[in-house]
């Protein structure tokens, strides 16, 4: 499988995450997805550390909790082994096997519960991969929505819900009735 494939899959799998995650967060906090770093400062979280409608606080001083920067060294440290292992810039670690032989597709290490025996593989490539390009061309309708509305995709549909024929797009009236 050539890079420009296994960066398509990879590609996929985080936009696979990032829609569930987009509206999640949405709906917990009342708050669209592209405003959440703006909310607060690592400094400023910790002295009020509640978001807007959050149902569990950020770790306050004193509570034993990892810090914001404690998380985010570990994040940058382990995540950047990782993905410089993955990516052929590192060796692997003596007992490892090269990320050429691992691929982006289970099996061997991976596959502990051996579901990768069970179903036609070729099939289920082809559906991740379906799945893949599917969540991506929902990330850019989250990023053409945001732009074009200025609201995230929980508060366009509620709006588009309350009032059909007058709430889409982002327009408060139908074309027809212009």
């Amino acid at each position: 499988m050539n890079k420009a494939a296994e960066y398509e899959v990879i590609h996929g799998r985080w936009a696979m995450l990032a829609i569930p995650g987009i509206v999640a967060q949405e709906q917990a906090t009342g708050v669209p997805w592209y405003d959440t770093g703006a909310l607060c400062t690592p400094e400023s979280c910790l002295e009020n550390y509640y978001f807007p409608g959050a149902i569990a606080p950020l770790a306050p001083e004193g509570s034993g909790l990892p810090s914001f920067w404690a998380v985010l060294a570990f994040e940058v440290i382990f995540m950047g082994l990782a993905e410089a292992y993955r990516g052929g810039l590192t060796a692997p670690p003596k007992g490892f096997p090269s990320p050429a032989d691992v691929g982006v597709y289970p099996g061997g290490r991976f596959d502990p519960l051996k579901f990768s025996e069970k179903v036609d593989m070729e099939e289920m490539k082809i559906k991740e991969l379906k799945h893949c390009r599917l969540a991506m061309g929902a990330f850019l309708g989250c990023l053409a929505q945001q732009a074009y509305t200025g609201v995230g995709p929980v508060a366009n549909l509620s709006a588009h819900v309350s009032d059909p024929s007058h709430n889409f797009f982002g327009s408060q009236t139908a074309p027809w009735n212009m």
